[in-house]
């Protein structure tokens, strides 16, 4: 969160947005991003695919390396899993969910400021308006 909060300020984005989509990663979340990263990189660079269960268990070994004295997951793996892949996809997904989340967000946060508006002034649509004579 503090490099997002960095971040959204050195280029001026939208703060709380930065911010909460920092928190779409979490511990239920992760299998599924770590996995599809991985197949789109795997997909464009033509690595070999690795079935769900594999991630999960070098998810469970990195945690393990990390936090005792476990095998580095990277080099148990080797033949297997492409870290190329793997970021590559990363990056794509961060790129392009950046995007549509910064679009969806403008669409909602524009339609929110004009129905504020809207009510505020009393803006009643033209249907309602008596015809001028």
């Amino acid at each position: 969160m503090p490099l997002a909060l960095i971040g959204a300020l050195m280029f001026r984005a939208n703060v709380p947005m930065a911010l909460a989509l920092t928190w779409i990663t979490n511990p239920f979340t992760t299998l599924p991003i770590f996995y599809a990263a991985y197949y789109i990189g795997a997909l464009i660079l033509d690595a070999p695919m690795i079935s769900l269960r594999l991630i999960a268990r070098m998810i469970a070994d990195f945690s393990t390396w990390v936090f005792s004295d476990g095998a580095n997951p990277f080099i148990t793996y080797q033949g297997s899993f492409s870290i190329a892949a793997f970021c590559l996809g990363l990056v794509i997904m961060a790129v392009v969910t950046s995007i549509v989340c910064g679009i969806t967000f403008k669409i909602l946060w524009r339609y929110k400021v004009v129905t504020t508006w809207q009510q505020r002034h009393g803006y009643r649509p033209k249907k309602n308006k008596p015809p001028k004579s």
